[in-house]
């Protein structure tokens, strides 16, 4: 806390040691999961950035987008971070880019501009990141690394076939010693909608 403080009170001259530390517990609350980390996480942010409670700049962590506006309300000539692209002033811009934390509308708009790392298709919303880039939707239902498959009929999907009370047969479950499908003859469909639909029987 004392580290914090002092970062506090040095960037803002008009604020006191008190203020600063009332402050800090306002944006940082006890009751949170380890606050000293946060605490640290802030004072070492703004040993390296002095001025980061005035430049507006969201390229910060979390802690200082709190404290700021704790320090705002309270009238402190601080000034919020905003979404480095719309500019959007909030609290929970949880996703950070190269050029500073964003919100969850431009983090939403930025997922459907991408690049499928795998097909090359454009302009499609990133499903998940891999070693080579990002993959699509479509790449995605046939990756090796979420494609299952049933221990009971041998089919492979996104969605295993049901065993029994509805649960999936999986490798290293508690149905994993089945012999048998629990729905025989069906399957889901590999494209991962959810729809299960009758397959040939063996």
């Amino acid at each position: 806390m004392d580290a914090a403080v002092t970062q506090v009170t040095a960037a803002l001259p008009a604020i006191g040691a008190g203020e600063a530390a009332a402050g800090l517990e306002a944006a940082v609350p006890i009751t949170v999961k380890g606050p000293a980390r946060f605490l640290e996480e802030l004072a070492v942010h703004m040993a390296a950035h002095p001025d980061a409670l005035t430049s507006g700049s969201s390229l910060c962590p979390p802690v200082v987008l709190r404290l700021a506006r704790v320090l705002h309300e309270a009238g402190y000539p601080v000034v919020r971070p905003g979404c480095a692209r719309c500019g959007a002033i909030r609290t929970d811009l949880r996703q950070l880019r190269e050029e500073g934390r964003i919100c969850g509308s431009c983090d939403s708009r930025s997922r459907k501009d991408g690049t499928c790392g795998r097909c090359g298709a454009t302009g499609v919303q990133i499903a998940a990141k891999r070693p080579g880039g990002g993959i699509c939707h479509r790449c995605y239902r046939r990756d090796p690394q979420v494609v299952e498959e049933c221990r009971g009929c041998g089919r492979s999907g996104t969605r295993p076939c049901a065993g029994t009370r509805g649960l999936p047969i999986r490798p290293g479950s508690s149905s994993a010693g089945r012999t048998s499908c629990a729905r025989p003859g069906r399957r889901w469909d590999p494209a991962g909608r959810g729809r299960p639909r009758t397959a040939a029987r063996r």
